[in-house]
């Protein structure tokens, strides 16, 4: 998974399209293709004013949740966010051409890259070249009705969940990395969610409740304070995200199997331009083990990377190995 839009924004599309497309008579290809881009298209509208927006991220655990602030403002092709936790803050600036990353230090814990994620979704609602959508549903994201589309890769399977209004209503990735977001406000054109929710293998991982979107005061600019990133990024609006391309599949080690121990490991990485992963730490553990045989699987992955037009840049992602005895 990787990184995703440069405001928290998701528009209401005037036009009624969920009535007018399930009536149209496309293919269901065509029809969720058709959804899945005008979504695309409202998410990454341009404000008319400069803004800023703050809340509560609560990152959740078995033994303690630990609070803290997401904070993001943008105003044209500048956008920073900013995520302050005890003992660890961490700041991420875009322009028109990179993202520059100041933390304390080498990698993301595994919440905060997921309230990054979820926050800014837009590469998620593209198609990448081995994709395809293979089916269009109805269901309900907590207790509102919404499209959901399932979209199928080489080497992937995600949904893509739509309420009536155009705004987005979940991001999920099977046994993977869900988002859902729900209560959202107007500001200018456009209706921002209030809030997104995080989980794994059913576990919460984060709750982000935002506040109001306010307009900056005359005067006041956003802030290019990351002078010395800890990591520079591609960037671009059209930034496409990097697919895995040729993957070792893990080993599952024979202690691991006889004492029956299952689970997830989440390893993060840096993807090259070239399309070798780098860098990588494992940021969610299943045991020693389990972790050693996940990093040496992952290290001899290839991706295309991703792409700015025709250019290949950095990214970074986290990829999640899932070791059960029951496949």
């Amino acid at each position: 998974m990787t990184i995703r839009p440069c405001r928290l924004a998701v528009v209401v599309f005037a036009i009624l399209w969920s009535s007018r497309l399930v009536h149209s008579g496309e293919p269901d290809a065509a029809r969720g293709a058709a959804i899945l881009q005008q979504t695309r298209t409202i998410t990454e509208v341009e404000f008319d004013q400069s803004l800023r927006q703050s809340g509560k991220l609560i990152v959740l655990s078995a033994s303690k949740n630990v609070e803290g602030t997401y904070t993001h403002a943008s105003d044209g092709a500048l956008s920073r966010d900013e995520v302050a936790l005890p003992g660890y803050t961490e700041v991420r600036v875009r322009t028109g051409t990179q993202e520059k990353v100041q933390r304390p230090g080498d990698y993301d814990p595994l919440a905060i890259y997921a309230a990054f994620d979820a926050a800014r979704p837009l590469d998620r609602l593209q198609l990448l070249s081995d994709e395809r959508i293979t089916k269009e549903k109805k269901e309900k994201v907590g207790k509102q009705p919404a499209t959901c589309l399932e979209i199928e890769g080489k080497h992937s399977h995600r949904t893509v969940c739509v309420y009536g209004d155009g705004t987005l209503a979940a991001l999920r990735s099977g046994p993977g990395w869900n988002y859902e977001y729900s209560e959202y406000s107007g500001f200018d054109k456009a209706q921002l969610p209030g809030i997104i929710r995080a989980s794994e293998d059913g576990n919460p991982i984060f709750e982000l409740r935002m506040n109001a979107a306010q307009a900056l005061a005359p005067g006041m600019h956003i802030p290019d304070d990351v002078m010395h990133p800890t990591l520079t990024l591609g960037w671009c609006k059209a930034m496409s995200r990097p697919v895995e391309d040729k993957k070792t599949p893990p080993h599952y080690p024979e202690g691991a199997k006889q004492t029956q121990r299952q689970g997830t490991v989440d390893v993060y990485g840096i993807i090259a331009a070239d399309g070798h992963i780098m860098n990588l730490v494992t940021v969610r553990s299943a045991g020693t083990d389990l972790n050693k045989s996940s990093l040496d699987a992952v290290s001899k992955w290839l991706y295309h990377p991703a792409m700015c037009g025709t250019n290949p840049v950095f990214a970074e992602t986290v990829v999640s190995i899932h070791y059960s005895l029951s496949h």
